[in-house]
């Protein structure tokens, strides 16, 4: 997972906000916690290890354009 900028279309501009809900902080707990199995799985396997993060990773992208959605549209 990559760190977004403050400005994009994830997050808006809004240079200063405060940190991630906590709800992002398990999330990338969740991930560190995959990665982790994933590389002793397919430790060498490099484009298995990389297709095997793909539901998460697709899944975190949708919640967070939903995020972007309610908070711009509510």
């Amino acid at each position: 997972m990559s760190l977004i900028s403050l400005v994009s279309p994830l997050t808006g501009d809004r240079p200063g906000c405060s940190g991630p809900p906590a709800h992002h902080l398990d999330t990338g707990h969740s991930y560190v916690k995959l990665k982790r199995s994933l590389a002793q799985r397919f430790c060498t396997d490099r484009a298995a290890y990389t297709a095997a993060k793909t539901a998460f990773i697709d899944d975190v992208v949708a919640r967070a354009l939903s995020e972007q959605s309610l908070r711009r549209d509510g």
